[in-house]
């Protein structure tokens, strides 16, 4: 639960800054597609849950980028046919928390086998310096 404050605590300084900026000189932040390292540093767990909803918790292993958005595939498995599909996670990780995350899928047969990853990714590179004067104190 503290990673969804820390998450909404840096956003808040990250929109603070930007207001002080003077007059025509703010910075926008714009995602921008992940690298394939900063992808490899998004770790998780996933599962069916309830209904049709897959999801788990997930941690952003990566110092300086916020993520915004998961492209994940969630492939259903039984008796040997294979159904992958795509899904997009629009979700708000800060550098170095975890969240949990949840999808609407199309679910398999009963007692199908699932698996996942993570394709693509977006988000923002931050100031690793901003991140660690604002965390929360243990």
């Amino acid at each position: 639960m503290r990673g969804k404050y820390f998450s909404a605590i840096l956003v808040a300084v990250i929109l603070l800054i930007s207001a002080s900026s003077p007059a025509g000189e703010r910075p926008v932040l714009k995602a921008k597609a992940l690298t394939s390292v900063q992808i490899m540093r998004i770790t998780g767990q996933a599962a069916l849950r309830a209904g049709d909803v897959y999801g788990g918790d997930l941690y952003n292993g990566n110092p300086d980028v916020f993520i915004t958005e998961l492209s994940i595939y969630v492939k259903t498995e039984k008796n040997g046919e294979i159904f992958p599909r795509i899904y997009l996670c629009q979700i708000d990780i800060a550098p170095m928390a975890t969240v949990p995350f949840g999808v609407n899928i199309v679910a398999g047969d009963e007692n199908a086998d699932y698996s996942w990853g993570i394709i693509k990714a977006r988000g923002y590179e931050v100031d690793p310096k901003l991140i660690k004067s604002f965390q929360p104190s243990r």
